[in-house]
């Protein structure tokens, strides 16, 4: 009878998503009607959150893009401090 030693190695390799990223994924997978009650059920779960009507967010959008096209035209190009 033959005694030896025998030495293996196992290398194993695992993905873990962060909870997160798992809402996030089954937000985007779930249907229309699955996602409004998704949406209202964490409205009612979590007080902070509140609920915007349509209007209120395209009221919202206008302003910020009206802020936005506001800005100043660059002036004409003034030399640097060090005369360069």
């Amino acid at each position: 009878m033959v005694q030896g030693l025998q030495l293996s190695t196992r290398l194993t390799q695992s993905l873990v998503l962060a909870p997160q990223l798992q809402q996030s994924l089954a937000l985007l997978q779930a249907p229309t009607l699955e996602l409004k009650a998704l949406v209202e059920q964490e409205l009612q779960q979590n007080p902070v959150l509140e609920e915007m009507a349509p209007e209120e967010i395209d009221l919202r959008d206008q302003s910020e893009r009206d802020s936005d096209e506001v800005a100043e035209p660059p002036g004409p190009r003034t030399e640097g401090r060090w005369g360069a």
